[in-house]
């Protein structure tokens, strides 16, 4: 509920498996619902590095338009 609070330089942080994975946020964009392909929304410079995509409607409580946030991975603990 607070994807959209999230600025570049903010960190994303998931634990799986036991492990800490820690991702940047480096972009943000908005697409129409009917924009399916997010994906092509990725910089060329990060399509070689790990990275994390997370989507979901945007503004808050609507399904008005796409959320997409893009992180890099920085550190695995």
């Amino acid at each position: 509920s607070n994807l959209h609070k999230l600025v570049n330089g903010d960190e994303v942080i998931i634990r799986y498996n036991s492990k800490k994975y820690v991702y940047k946020v480096v972009e943000r964009s908005v697409l129409k619902p009917e924009e399916i392909d997010p994906m092509n929304l990725v910089s060329e410079d990060l399509k070689d590095s790990s990275t994390l995509s997370l989507m979901t409607c945007t503004p808050p409580g609507t399904s008005l338009k796409r959320l997409i946030v893009n992180a890099v991975l920085v550190e695995v603990d």
